[in-house]
């Protein structure tokens, strides 16, 4: 009997052992939650940190401290981190909304357009959102789009600079099996043979890119000193030749419809303004010019199509064109050498 009364004692003396631990955890959780919450309300993000990582060694599946703690790292600018934490919640609970607002804010704030409508899409979608909230979020994303189109439309690099670029990835893809014929391997250089095609003042320009292979050429040339790459740059002259081979537009007008037909899709979804006008055209030249936004950025141009395929030059100024500057570059177009 006596130890039958002991077994039963020691099993007692267990469950209230684990009843005091569980009760000191809470107490534990909510002291530093308390902590963190009173930090974060203040503004003071370091404490809050400290806290809410306490706080979560004690209560692991509390959902209000990673969105704090989360949120504390974002105000902190630890973006890494604040996803990590945000990210996990997510996992945890991927039933509940809050964390995949925090998570849109944050790659909205960082232009990561694509990234931020996920969240919010995502996050529209789950019933825990109340409605009212829906409705708001869902024209957060309607502005999500509208300001991912404005930054692709300012920053998009010129479309010249673009197909570059791709045409320096397809060399790199196929390297490993092209003939070492250095004559048709497409190549990269910061200066080129051909500067004689336009007559520019070479103590100010200089090229910024050239671009050669067996389908085209590109010749990109800038103000000495402005970094064309990351899109600073006041003024840009660029020559491009597409050989019969590579461009399915047979016409100067056919590629010319095509090139501006990018640009005008590009402006309407900025709602920004584009207007394009002919100075001459013929079956196998035009010359044009164009404004945005009201004269943000302006070009003018001249497309000449023959046996050889199409050449495109281009003078584009961020700013409107005077009427001087516009004599001088419709000059310089006109007389670049075609070979």
């Amino acid at each position: 009997m006596k130890n039958l009364y002991r077994v039963v004692f020691s099993c007692l003396l267990c469950v209230f052992s684990l009843l005091q631990c569980g009760c000191t955890q809470s107490i534990s959780f909510k002291l530093e939650y308390d902590k963190g919450f009173k930090a974060y309300n203040e503004k003071d993000y370091d404490t809050a940190i400290t806290s809410f990582n306490n706080a979560l060694k004690y209560n692991p599946d509390s959902y209000s401290t990673y969105c704090l703690l989360g949120t504390s790292y974002g105000y902190m600018n630890e973006t890494k981190d604040a996803r990590r934490v945000l990210s996990e919640a997510v996992k945890k609970f991927p039933d509940k909304w809050n964390a995949y607002i925090f998570l849109g804010d944050m790659e909205r704030s960082a232009k990561n357009y694509q990234a931020a409508l996920e969240y919010y899409e995502k996050a529209v979608q789950l019933d825990s959102m109340p409605a009212d909230t829906k409705v708001y979020y869902q024209n957060v994303i309607q502005d999500v789009k509208k300001e991912e189109n404005k930054w692709n439309l300012i920053n998009a690099e010129p479309q010249e600079v673009r197909l570059a670029k791709l045409l320096e990835e397809k060399k790199n893809s196929r390297k490993s099996t092209e003939s070492s014929n250095t004559e048709t391997t497409p190549k990269v250089s910061e200066s080129s043979d051909s500067d004689d095609i336009v007559q520019l003042d070479w103590t100010v320009w200089e090229n910024a890119l050239t671009v050669t292979n067996n389908s085209m050429s590109l010749l990109q040339y800038s103000k000495k000193g402005e970094d064309v790459k990351n899109y600073q740059w006041s003024e840009l002259v660029t020559i491009q030749h597409f050989r019969p081979d590579f461009i399915k537009e047979k016409t100067a007008s056919e590629y010319l419809d095509a090139h501006i037909k990018q640009i005008q899709d590009m402006a309407k979804n900025a709602q920004k303004s584009f207007t394009k006008t002919t100075i001459s055209e013929s079956p196998d030249e035009i010359i044009y010019e164009w404004s945005f936004d009201g004269g943000k950025e302006s070009e003018i141009a001249r497309v000449v199509h023959n046996e050889n395929g199409i050449y495109h030059f281009h003078y584009a100024k961020k700013g409107i064109v005077a009427p001087d500057e516009k004599a001088k570059w419709l000059s310089v177009i006109k007389n670049a050498k075609i070979k």
